[in-house]
């Protein structure tokens, strides 16, 4: 499957439920602030979609051009994250990482 339009309407709502989920699930916690759902596609040919939490820290960085008009821009935000942590990913996984992803993971098999 490309594109989200090929996805089955049935399918659609299964996964709207899950997301809903997750992202309530996500917002609990204390450091996040927003919860952004991302599906670019620019760097594979099927359908993906990144849940990407946005934590209090993110907002921490320089500029590194992720705003516009002094607001800012998500999927910039996105991208210049994804980006820093590719090289050091081992920075990125600290306790409370793995106690949020094991949290969603729960809640995933009990749906």
């Amino acid at each position: 499957m490309e594109n989200l339009e090929q996805v089955k309407q049935e399918e659609l709502f299964e996964l709207t439920n899950i997301l809903k989920s997750v992202t309530k699930a996500l917002v609990k916690e204390n450091d996040i602030d927003r919860v952004y759902i991302l599906s670019l596609g620019e760097e594979t040919s099927h359908f993906h979609f990144h849940v990407f939490p946005r934590y209090k820290w993110m907002l921490n960085f320089p500029n590194e051009d992720i705003c516009i008009n002094d607001k800012l821009d998500g999927a910039k935000l996105f991208s210049f994250i994804r980006q820093k942590y590719k090289a050091d990913k081992q920075e990125l996984f600290d306790n409370r990482l793995f106690s949020i992803v094991s949290r969603v993971r729960e809640l995933m098999t009990n749906l």
